[in-house]
């Protein structure tokens, strides 16, 4: 509509003008004009002018989007520079439990079969009383974990501490994601090993600390993060893992996913020490007081905000290694990453205008170089993006570009249409789908990330035999 008025008001000047001076020309030479005239100065000259602004305003968008002069210019969208190769981290397993899938597979068949969509909630109104959109979890199991961990919660002198149904509903499904992970975790061949008793000749085997990384939603205090991370380290000893060789971090709560991916890769890097890892992200919207938040800023979405959120939940988990460790670890699935990169626009993706396609598909191209990778061999492109046009535009434009031989329909997911909106959870779901993909294609895979107004990250999967 915005551009349609543009047009229209462009038109009106260009014709005003021109006629205004014909007008006046005649009339200042008292002269009065031929067939001709009229022809040239009120039909062929505004046309001309029209025309003229038109090929002016292709010429100039071509030179500013050409990457020499975006370089030359302060505060021009590039991607950071390209880090030296190091180590390679490995996804060894992942897990997820979404509205439309408990696993990678589930959610991958619902979205290719377009049935990853949004519906009227049983249960949640706006504040008309009418049913908003909402992607649900059908048992997410929020009764049940509040029983057991409010008992858990006294036992630890926590008894206090209060938990909307919104953060029950995400702790349940990230518990389920993490008693995952920790079955993977605890296949570690040292772990198996067992403890040397002391005095033994043969050295006791020295497992790799495992490092826990949470990410919650912005709105849960130090306190419920806390109480959330102690649960999930509990989880992680029933399965097996020894609590001295845990370290939790609730750290992450101000880090996108991307960024603490790209931190620990640049740690493993560093340091050159053991890595296991494992990443999480949980996350729920599905409650009356969500909505409340979300109607109250404007941003729940509607049939008159159609660019509005639409709310959602779940949970994605990543368990993380370097090639030393992935080797003692019993996966079928182990992906290697490669060139995660990392890029900021200079504008924000949501003030409206055209979705550009360029910082994204400069980052995929140094992901590739970084990983030695031929994108013609690339079998797919993940990415978190949810259901907003700019987002899907964006990503369609990249994939168009950069990885031609893809087709649109079977080859390019948006991992968010399957969660609703869900903040950094829905990038460790494109993760987890990128690697069930990479797994059932036997080939490379691209993982994008351009949910958020200004960050964009690309990073590469594919299996350790293609390195």
């Amino acid at each position: 509509m915005r551009t349609w008025i543009k047009v229209s008001l462009l038109t009106v000047l260009a014709f005003g003008v021109c006629w205004g001076g014909a007008i006046w020309y005649w009339r200042a030479n008292n002269r009065v004009p031929a067939t001709s005239d009229l022809l040239l100065l009120l039909i062929v000259l505004p046309l001309a002018l029209l025309l003229a602004i038109w090929l002016g305003s292709k010429l100039l968008a071509v030179l500013t989007a050409a990457p020499a002069v975006a370089a030359a210019t302060p505060g021009a969208a590039v991607p950071e520079p390209a880090p030296k190769a190091g180590p390679v981290l490995t996804v060894v397993a992942s897990a997820l439990r979404a509205p439309h899938g408990e696993s990678a597979q589930e959610l991958s068949e619902a979205i290719a079969a377009s049935k990853a969509r949004a519906d009227l909630d049983p249960e949640l109104f706006d504040g008309e009383g009418f049913p908003v959109m909402s992607m649900r979890v059908s048992e997410a199991g929020e009764v049940r974990q509040e029983e057991v961990m409010s008992d858990w919660l006294r036992e630890q002198d926590m008894g206090q501490l209060r938990f909307s149904p919104e953060q029950w509903r995400a702790l349940a499904l990230g518990s389920a994601v993490v008693a995952e992970l920790a079955g993977q975790a605890a296949s570690h061949a040292l772990l198996e090993e067992g403890e040397v008793p002391p005095g033994s000749p043969r050295k006791p085997s020295v497992l790799p600390v495992l490092q826990l990384l949470p990410v919650f939603p912005l709105d849960w205090n130090s306190q419920q993060r806390h109480a959330a991370s102690q649960w999930f380290v509990r989880i992680l000893t029933e399965a097996g893992w020894p609590a001295n060789r845990i370290a939790a971090s609730t750290d992450s709560i101000d880090v996108s996913a991307p960024a603490l991916l790209g931190r620990l890769a640049q740690f493993q890097q560093r340091e050159g020490a053991p890595c296991l890892a494992l990443l999480l992200a949980c996350a729920s919207q599905i409650g009356d007081e969500s909505i409340s938040h979300l109607a109250a800023r404007g941003t729940l979405f509607s049939a008159t905000n159609p660019d509005g959120q639409i709310p959602g939940e779940g949970a994605a988990g990543l368990l993380l290694a370097d090639a030393l460790q992935a080797s003692h670890l019993v996966s079928a699935d182990q992906m290697e990453l490669h060139g995660l990169q990392e890029g900021l626009r200079n504008s924000s993706a949501d003030d409206g205008k055209r979705a550009s396609s360029a910082l994204l598909g400069e980052l995929i191209a140094q992901t590739l170089s970084g990983g030695k990778q031929d994108a013609a061999e690339v079998t797919m492109l993940v990415a978190d993006s949810g259901p907003r046009n700019s987002r899907v535009m964006e990503l369609m434009g990249v994939a168009s570009a950069a990885l031609p031989q893809l087709d649109h329909g079977a080859d390019v997911i948006a991992a968010g249409v399957g969660s609703g909106s869900s903040g950094p959870l829905a990038f460790f779901t494109a993760l987890a789908l990128a690697q069930h993909e990479a797994t059932s294609r036997a080939g490379p895979v691209l993982c994008v990330s351009n949910e958020d107004p200004y960050r964009r990250y690309s990073v590469l999967l594919k299996p350790a035999l293609a390195v």
